[in-house]
């Protein structure tokens, strides 16, 4: 779709880190 897939990887890693990183706060308010 888009005709450069860098930019849009990079984006979809920074969401993934985030949500990566609300999982482990998560975990660690879980204990």
């Amino acid at each position: 779709m888009a005709p450069s897939p860098p930019p849009s990887f990079i984006s979809n890693g920074i969401v993934n880190y985030n949500f990566l990183l609300r999982i482990r706060i998560l975990r660690l308010t879980a204990w």
